[in-house]
């Protein structure tokens, strides 16, 4: 099944002196674009979340943060009074300037580095619990993508069977079309009294009609559609290629929309422009 770029999942753990919560969420993105939020004292683990991630989440603007709550009752946490006066400076004004009421004490202790601890405690040892709890939600990110990707799959489906049935519908209208131009020539020809050679007349038809015979944009766009299911079936990291495959089925409408002159066909052929790019929206969330 194909995956979504879209995607979320959580992950908590205790450990003796601390409870751990990671979160991460991503969204769409050419390449894979990282950015993890944590402590300061765990930035030397960063490389090891790049590494993790790189490998199950492969693509997309990833956020991914990091939480510690200490435990222990002699915690020895003080408040930067330089860092909290600043906050509290600027949410004052912002609740003055729009008018708003609440308690800030508690907004501004989760603010970025007002808690602090009086001596640097290294948080070496629970790296590996840290890491694994990231592992646990990131994979639980990918579910997440999985279970969004057959979701966009079902769509893109639906959208490729109406394409389908389009082209069946423009079939049975292909002989009415070509007797159609063939009547308007001998009008044309009637009306300026030209004397008509039977024989180079069926030739210059036979040649006006292959000049736009549809049948070989018809055959190609086929064979685009059952490539497109092909590659939707082989699941993992498919964007790409499906998003090629889609640009060459729209070579191929837009082809037989130049060439048809008919108006019905060209009802069919909007049809099928409007299936496609509802699949090509589909195909940016795609990994």
């Amino acid at each position: 099944m194909i995956r979504s770029m879209t995607g979320f999942g959580r992950c908590e753990s205790e450990t003796q002196d601390y409870k751990i919560a990671v979160e991460a969420r991503s969204l769409n993105a050419k390449q894979l674009d990282l950015s993890v939020r944590m402590p300061s004292a765990m930035r030397s683990m960063e490389q090891e979340i790049r590494n993790l991630s790189q490998e199950i989440v492969s693509r997309g603007k990833l956020d991914i943060s990091i939480y510690l709550q200490g435990l222990s009752s002699n915690s020895n946490s003080v408040i930067d009074q330089a860092k909290f006066e600043a906050y509290l400076h600027q949410l004052t004004e912002l609740s003055r300037k729009h008018n708003l009421s609440s308690d800030l004490l508690p907004v501004i202790l989760r603010m970025p580095e007002v808690l602090k601890q009086e001596e640097e405690i290294s948080l070496d040892p629970i790296f590996p619990e840290v890491l694994a709890c990231v592992k646990i939600c990131l994979l639980e990110l990918d579910q997440h993508r999985l279970q969004e990707g057959a979701v966009l799959e079902e769509d893109m489906e639906s959208n490729c069977a109406a394409i389908a049935s389009a082209i069946a519908l423009i079939e049975p209208m292909e002989a009415e079309r070509k007797e159609a131009m063939r009547s308007k020539l001998v009008q044309a020809a009637e009306a300026l009294s030209i004397d008509l050679d039977p024989s180079r007349f069926q030739q210059e038809m036979i040649f006006y009609l292959e000049k736009w015979d549809i049948n070989e944009e018809k055959v190609r766009l086929k064979s685009h559609l059952n490539f497109f299911r092909e590659e939707m079936e082989k699941g993992e990291k498919q964007g790409r290629k499906l998003h090629f495959i889609s640009q060459e089925m729209g070579r191929e409408i837009n082809t037989i929309g130049s060439k048809c002159n008919h108006s019905e066909i060209q009802k069919q052929v909007v049809r099928m422009k409007d299936h496609l790019e509802q699949i090509k929206e589909q195909l940016g969330n795609i990994l």
